[in-house]
């Protein structure tokens, strides 16, 4: 087995994320095991705001993967984890749609429901993310398992939790005896079951060095999860999730009047980084000459993807956001746009906006009814630090344009590659910066422990060697003791060797003497 887990340098992508966060730190698997198995049907059951499905879809993307993706969800939340309204569905669907739609389809349903829409055999990876009870998550298991290919492969969460009526670790415990099954335990615990017996070749190799070397492959794959999720505080990296309260507005006036609060919309972002649509409905009969769009209350890099007008009867009427005659004005910099007939600002105070011209576009919609303006925008950034703020002002400021005889910063076509390319390198360094500080901080740690082990297993042996000089001192008195009684028993036994043999010799003459002559 010849298996290197950092080949896998998907592992390392950065993801936007949304409340509920305890699926956080599998991402970073999420984003490997796509590329390990690449599945060509992808289905999960359960996704809630969308953290886990995204991030496989993200991957996905990335390696430029052909596959059908689905979420089955009801939307509805359960009593385990919560309840909540249509909006969930609503923002994930302004995430979602637009960037990942062409390849992956979010299906509302409850699981019984939609599964015989899928061809039995057709499911290469199977995420179970919904009810965690003992029964539900056996039931939602046994169902799907007529559905899954011969490279299947199956991922349960919440294996690690055993409070309340959670079950799936005693159900994971059922799984081991029939299917090679491997746990993550961080961020509630995320069971790798293979199914089918015609996995990849990477997935097999991972496997085995996965139960070759547990520890390793946890510690691997945690390590790059810390720098997305702190398990302990269970918060995120800023960088990854938008702060509250971020909203975009929409302000609204005629040729004689000015910008007002009282003539204008918000909308909440979405609570993430990346591509949201949103939707500005403007008052019954309120046809304006001039429109402002804010894309935050914060400072930041936004690209504006697209707008139109829709009115309720449907009518459409796309606007050119990059049309001279139609963009009058920008509250922060225009850079390069990275899609064609996009428009990219580049702000660094808290009021980010720019102007447009739209008294145009009513000759093509009644002024009966409400019209709406749907707006897709792309989130790249967001300043909170007003240190960032400031380098980040110093380093696009230079080259300039002009848009209709108003100064722009325009940032050269060949700086934007290389950006992204530095962009790409420093958040790669970063996040093995992070996981190299972890694993330095974890050996330090262990080194310390060890140590401390050494030190007193030293002290510990000083003093059963002291015990045992005592003890030798002792045992050499106590032989001088005897080596003393020795000499004097030797030196009585040599008296009284002496005194018999007086005794003898007398004994003799007298019988000497007393013999008849």
């Amino acid at each position: 087995m010849n298996f290197n887990l950092d080949k896998y340098r998907t592992a390392f992508l950065k993801p936007s994320l949304t409340f509920p966060y305890p699926w956080a730190g599998h991402i970073p698997f999420a984003y490997a095991v796509i590329e390990m198995l690449r599945p060509r049907k992808l289905v999960e059951l359960g996704t809630d705001s969308g953290n886990s499905y995204l991030a496989f879809c993200q991957a996905a993307e990335a390696i430029g993967l052909e596959a059908e993706f689905f979420a089955v969800d009801s939307w509805e939340g359960d009593p385990q984890a919560r309840f909540y309204d249509s909006s969930v569905l609503e923002s994930l669907r302004a995430r979602h749609d637009k960037r990942f739609g062409h390849f992956s389809t979010l299906r509302q349903g409850y699981f019984d429901d939609v599964r015989d829409s899928f061809a039995d055999g057709s499911i290469d990876l199977l995420h179970i993310d919904g009810l965690h009870t003992y029964e539900a998550v056996s039931h939602d298991f046994n169902t799907w398992l007529p559905k899954m290919s011969d490279r299947g492969v199956v991922l349960f969460h919440d294996s690690q939790v055993r409070h309340g009526d959670f079950g799936v670790w005693k159900f994971i415990a059922e799984l081991r005896e029939r299917y090679q099954v491997f746990e993550f335990n961080h961020s509630n615990g995320l069971a790798v079951l293979r199914i089918g017996s015609a996995a990849t070749e990477a997935f097999d190799d991972f496997m085995a060095l996965a139960a070759e070397d547990p520890a390793r492959v946890r510690n691997y794959f945690e390590q790059i999860a810390s720098t997305i999720i702190d398990e302990q505080t269970r918060l995120l990296d800023r960088a990854v999730a938008l702060p509250s309260g971020v909203e975009a507005r929409i302000y609204y006036r005629n040729e004689d009047e000015g910008f007002s609060e009282q003539k204008s919309i918000s909308v909440k972002a979405g609570g993430a980084l990346g591509q949201v649509s949103l939707v500005f409905r403007l008052p019954p009969g309120e046809r304006p000459d001039f429109i402002r769009i804010d894309p935050a209350n914060l400072g930041g890099v936004f690209s504006v993807l697209s707008l139109a007008f829709r009115h309720e009867l449907n009518a459409v009427v796309n606007l050119d956001v990059r049309a001279a005659e139609r963009l009058l004005a920008v509250s922060g910099q225009l850079v390069s746009d990275r899609f064609e007939g996009g428009l990219r600002i580049a702000s660094f105070h808290d009021d980010p906006n720019f102007e447009m011209y739209v008294g145009d576009v009513w000759g093509s919609l009644t002024r009966d009814g409400w019209v709406a303006l749907e707006a897709t925008l792309d989130y790249e950034a967001l300043l909170t630090d007003r240190d960032v703020a400031e380098v980040a002002h110093s380093q696009l400021a230079g080259v300039t344009a002009e848009v209709n005889g108003q100064e722009k910063r325009l940032p050269l076509a060949a700086l934007r590659s290389e950006l992204a390319s530095f962009n790409a390198s420093v958040a790669e360094a970063r996040a093995r910066l992070d996981v190299n500080a972890h694993a330095t901080n974890v050996l330090v740690s262990d080194l310390g422990e060890k140590l401390a082990q050494l030190i007193a297993k030293t002290d510990e042996l000083a003093a059963k060697t002291a015990t045992v000089e005592a003890t030798t001192n002792e045992l050499i008195a106590k032989t001088d003791g005897l080596t003393v009684r020795a000499d004097d028993l030797l030196t009585r036994m040599d008296a009284s060797s002496a005194l018999l043999q007086h005794i003898s010799q007398r004994s003799f003459f007298d019988r000497f003497r007393r013999r008849p002559r």
